[in-house]
């Protein structure tokens, strides 16, 4: 099977590439560089002159919280505009491909917290993530549905794995240079998955559309996921900081 994987050289794209190519299926990357194809999605439609039997759109800016008006404007540059720019590069090369699969985040659903959360679920997501994440759906469901390929929307938890971005990338190294402190309700479970079990479950992915949750079968507090953190970095425990103190910096 040939596949074409954006963001190919991201933290899930590596994983991805590498589970298919053990598989023994023929993969292209496209990225920014040091790839198959070369380009910058959230400006340039990108040149794309072969048939892919499966096409993963894993390329995108991880979930932050944005400290300025340009990071916030990143999220629809990079999520929105690209994914529109790499569709317009399948279309342009006359070649479409048996499956589109587009990674997205359960965040669309604009939730603190859930429970057997359904595929159907209204999507109430409000940060410019989440919006963003919203608006590249969309884009995927319509051209899908022009051109008429099978479109498969993964919507995930946060993903586990070596060298992780986002949020949890930053927590392990506010952890690892002992400036995070515990705070707020560390009982507070997250739903999970490992990136290698993303990469399975897409070796034997159903020929259809749809859209699915993955997760792990267990769901840790916050407070295991610190300590597992801690555990593998072999460092200190974090400090929490007093309540009295909390409700100042509040």
């Amino acid at each position: 099977m040939k596949i074409l994987i954006t963001g190919v050289n991201g933290f899930l794209g590596k994983i991805l590439k590498n589970h298919f190519i053990e598989a023994g299926h023929e993969v292209s990357g496209l990225a920014r560089s040091h790839a198959d194809i070369n380009v910058d999605l959230s400006h340039v439609i990108p040149d794309i002159n072969q048939k892919y039997d499966l096409v993963i759109h894993a390329a995108g800016k991880a979930h932050m919280v944005p400290s300025n008006e340009d990071e916030v404007k990143a999220f629809d540059q990079v999520n929105v505009k690209g994914t529109e720019n790499f569709l317009r590069g399948i279309e342009n090369s006359g070649h479409l491909p048996g499956q589109l699969v587009f990674i997205s985040s359960v965040s669309v659903y604009g939730l603190e917290e859930g429970h057997m959360i359904s595929e159907t679920q209204s999507l109430k997501g409000e940060t410019p993530y989440d919006r963003s994440k919203i608006a590249a759906e969309k884009k995927c469901r319509e051209w899908a549905a022009k051109m008429d390929v099978p479109l498969l929307i993964l919507r995930l938890p946060l993903i586990v794995g070596p060298n992780a971005p986002g949020n949890l990338g930053a927590m392990v190294n506010a952890i690892r240079k002992r400036y995070y402190f515990n705070v707020g309700n560390r009982l507070t479970k997250k739903s999970l998955v490992l990136a290698e079990d993303i990469a399975k479950w897409l070796m034997s992915l159903p020929k259809s559309s749809g859209i699915y949750h993955l997760s792990d079968q267990y769901d840790p507090t916050m407070a295991e996921i610190e300590t597992w953190i801690v555990q593998s970095l072999h460092t200190k425990k974090p400090r929490s900081l007093p309540n009295r103190l909390i409700g100042i910096l509040s």
